[in-house]
């Protein structure tokens, strides 16, 4: 698989070295893209390794992942990790949760430097070489290299990418690169690629069958008009064919990923804390059913929270100037996440917080140039500056909240400390820590966590008899003081003499099971 990995490096190496031969006698807004790309991605890498080793990383993403591309390289494990156990999923394998067969194409990257700083690295570059296909298909649409390179700069400054991209890590960065390299192959009229890169898409997660039959839906409407697609006109040619298999392959994907989902995790995933109603059955039918069939708890979802779901929609568009819906491209996609988000009781989904932003912030882009097409044929000046102007109050208030998160790379001497500390555990030792600190010991398979306040033995794993227990009052991330979480239990194994304080200092408290001694001074 190392071996798999460095030729692929090699290659791509060769191909950007190819690609900046190229560009050398390319036009001002072309290199001023290239250079954007460039300092996306520097940028992003070392910021997101400036808050892991500060701490701002948490288990819940990074170190799941960290522990499941670990397990499945070095133990045969397909994908598992310690904070996927669930009740209903006793195996751990991210599979249980999600199918993500795109992250089998990750595992090389991961193979060559088993690290948690490679899969932040990893999501700076992919992120920054999403710009170069928003870039190409925008000057090829609209015609103008400077909107272009206007529309890639509104990219680069959205507030919800960018705690995206500063949050942890996920196979959902793809989805970006992927989706505007996959449009871009159809405006140029490749659409074999076209096909080949939208499986991919779906191949990043489960849901994304239903926005990429809403989105090549809304690209046969556009091409043949609503009424010859609804006439089924479209499947004379040869291209409506290749779009209208696509949309069928995504329908049989969805069966696909919950049957795969059904052998890992029997019994079902239950997500109903995600909903302010009772929902049995949490695939996407089974909602859709149980909602229409009970018109009193669609009415209870879509109130619940109300005037944030609005907020949060209308900031959302704001960036944009809400432009992308006048672009059924942007629109059909949207409407289904839109839909989930609008019935349910977690604010990330409607305040497209997190990573969540990455399932529709591509089609948000691909709906702004359709809008920016009509606009530079109509000669309007002024819109423009008012996107440049809201996009860039739009950035410094995100940042401000960001910021306001304590999201801040903090290298002081406490963190140094807790680092000395974390040193003291063996590399074969197993341990149990609080969410922020997981991710220095997910390349390990008896690394736990206690990452959210409901029971020791729904999330986490069995960790009853591990040789460490770290916790770390003085350090939080995302806004939480995650020591809090694991404090009860630590005092409960004091109390108990099963384990004894190996180190205390500055909040920092180290375990040690079986452990009799005075606390050690790490320093």
């Amino acid at each position: 698989m190392t071996k798999i990995a460095t030729v692929f490096l090699k290659r791509l190496t060769h191909a950007i070295t190819t690609f900046v031969k190229d560009i050398s006698n390319s036009s001002k807004y072309t290199k001023a893209t290239i250079t954007l790309t460039v300092v996306y991605i520097v940028f992003f890498s070392t910021y997101t390794l400036a808050l892991h080793y500060s701490f701002k990383t948490t288990g819940w993403d990074l170190g799941s992942y960290t522990q499941s591309f670990w397990t499945t390289i070095n133990e045969g494990k397909l994908f598992q990790t310690n904070l996927q156990i669930y009740k209903e999923n006793p195996n751990g394998s991210y599979f249980g949760t999600h199918f993500a067969p795109i992250l089998f194409l990750l595992l090389p990257f991961y193979a060559i430097f088993q690290s948690a700083e490679t899969l932040l690295v990893l999501k700076a570059v992919v992120g920054g070489f999403s710009i170069i296909p928003l870039y190409l298909f925008t000057r090829r649409i609209v015609g103008n290299e400077k909107v272009a390179l206007v529309v890639v700069g509104i990219y680069a400054l959205n507030p919800h990418l960018l705690i995206a991209r500063l949050f942890d890590f996920q196979e959902h960065c793809l989805l970006p690169l992927l989706i505007f390299s996959a449009y871009y192959t159809y405006v140029k009229g490749s659409y074999n690629k076209f096909l080949v890169l939208m499986v991919l898409v779906l191949a990043v997660n489960e849901f994304m069958s239903i926005m990429v039959a809403m989105f090549v839906l809304a690209l046969l409407i556009e091409r043949y008009g609503i009424k010859e697609v609804l006439r089924f006109k479209f499947l004379k040619d040869k291209i409506g064919v290749k779009l209208g298999l696509l949309i069928i392959i995504s329908a049989l994907w969805l069966l696909l990923a919950y049957g795969v989902k059904k052998q890992f995790n029997p019994e079902g995933l239950t997500v109903t804390s995600h909903f302010p109603i009772s929902i049995e059955d949490t695939t996407p039918w089974g909602i859709v059913m149980t909602l229409l069939g009970q018109p009193d708890n669609l009415l209870k979802a879509l109130s619940y929270d109300s005037p944030k779901k609005l907020i949060g929609i209308l900031m959302f568009m704001a960036p944009t100037l809400a432009l992308p819906l006048y672009s059924l491209s942007f629109v059909l996609p949207f409407i289904p996440y839109l839909a989930m988000a609008l019935v349910s009781s977690l604010d990330l989904y409607y305040l497209f917080t997190a990573h969540y932003s990455f399932y529709v912030s591509p089609f948000l882009f691909i709906g702004l140039v359709g809008a920016m097409r009509k606009i530079t044929r109509k000669g309007s000046s002024r819109i423009i500056p008012a996107l440049i102007s809201m996009s860039v109050i739009a950035f410094m208030l995100g940042s401000f909240l960001f910021i306001s998160y304590s999201h801040i790379p903090a290298f002081d001497k406490h963190t140094e400390m807790l680092h000395k500390v974390i040193s003291i555990v063996p590399s074969n030792a197993s341990i149990l820590t609080q969410n922020n600190i997981f991710p220095h010991f997910a390349t390990r398979s008896n690394a736990y966590s206690k990452t959210f306040p409901w029971g020791t033995m729904i999330l986490g794993g069995n960790f009853s008899n591990v040789d460490y227990i770290l916790v770390d009052t003085n350090s939080s991330a995302w806004g939480v003081e995650w020591a809090s979480i694991l404090m009860p239990y630590v005092n409960e194994q004091l109390k108990s003499g099963k384990y004894g304080l190996l180190v205390y200092i500055d909040g920092i408290i180290l375990l040690k099971r079986g452990y009799h001694g005075e606390p050690i001074n790490p320093s």
